[in-house]
């Protein structure tokens, strides 16, 4: 993406000895989906994104991120572009990076569960919306997160005080809907293994996750496969699961496939999921995509299994 670099002057003399940076960038998108029924979703929305950055010249560098956005690949009601972010702070120094605010992931969640490589666009198809779920519930929240390097491997750990689904710029320290989780990935020869553990303490749909998946470069491309299993409190049903993706370059065009298998082992119910997503660029700032997924096995009713197709174009500024 395009950056449009704007030096701040004012901010930059607001602290001692600081380099202050702003970078300004948008993108837009405009696409189709098909599947269930007769007709087809038409979606169209934009992103206009601040990242803001300041060296404090001690070897500590604050940032954070924030901007007006209308989804460009999800059906919003009210067609409103909304404020996002600016509730997250980051700090980095010495190869370790903390982060603190709202929206912190929680780590290990996550690990393991491949094989959907289409976009959020191909689920207003319509079909696929009453599979066998996997993960935990709630995926970040406000909290805590570190990344830093412990010699060749990379530890990411959060604490989540507040995993409720609104999002707050502010958690009370009650510990009532927390969540912790950590995850570390190490290369080990041609692959990198990424091992995850996470908890969340939510009463009704919370539990625990773990996974572990590997990558390796593979064919002039990449090959990931993994597998995880979640334990939920409570009478929620349980799940495992494993899949793979495979990605590479045809010509100029980046061409991802893949395959999920999910199981609910609490109502013995399996559900699959077979995607694959192709963008081609068409000049600068501009590209194409075709994104399809077959969902089969369980679903709610015997009409939610089959395919969804969705058609688009993207821009970024």
């Amino acid at each position: 993406m395009k950056k449009l670099l704007i030096a701040i002057s004012a901010l930059a003399a607001s602290f001692s000895a600081a380099k202050a940076d702003i970078s300004l960038s948008g993108s837009a998108g405009l696409g189709l989906a098909s599947g269930q029924g007769s007709n087809s979703t038409v979606v169209n929305g934009a992103t206009v994104s601040f990242a803001l950055s300041s060296d404090l010249g001690n070897g500590v560098v604050v940032s954070t991120s924030g901007g007006l956005s209308l989804d460009s690949d999800a059906a919003v009601a009210s067609a409103q572009a909304v404020v996002t972010g600016l509730h997250t702070l980051s700090f980095a120094t010495g190869g370790s990076t903390v982060t603190v605010g709202q929206d912190v992931d929680l780590a290990g969640d996550g690990v393991g569960e491949l094989g959907a490589v289409s976009s959020d666009l191909n689920d207003l198809g319509g079909y696929g919306t009453g599979t066998v779920g996997a993960g935990l519930a709630n995926e970040d929240g406000y909290g805590l997160g570190l990344t830093t390097a412990v010699g060749a491997a990379t530890f990411t750990g959060s604490y989540i005080m507040d995993n409720a689904a609104t999002p707050n710029n502010n958690a009370t320290t009650d510990g009532t809907v927390t969540a912790t989780g950590f995850q570390v990935s190490m290369p080990l020869g041609a692959m990198t293994i990424v091992a995850g553990y996470a908890q969340d303490d939510v009463a009704a749909t919370g539990g625990t996750t773990t996974g572990i998946e590997a990558s390796l470069a593979l064919g002039g491309g990449t090959l990931s496969v993994g597998t995880f299993d979640t334990n939920k409190n409570l009478s929620v049903a349980d799940t495992r699961g494993y899949g793979a993706k495979f990605a590479t370059t045809m010509g100029s065009a980046s061409v991802s496939v893949g395959y999920r298998n999910r199981e609910d082992t609490t109502n013995s119910r399996t559900s699959t999921l077979t995607s694959a997503s192709i963008s081609q660029s068409i000049g600068a700032g501009a590209s194409v995509f075709l994104d399809i997924a077959n969902y089969s096995g369980y679903t709610t009713a015997s009409s939610d299994k089959g395919t969804n197709v969705a058609i688009g174009t993207t821009f970024t500024f």
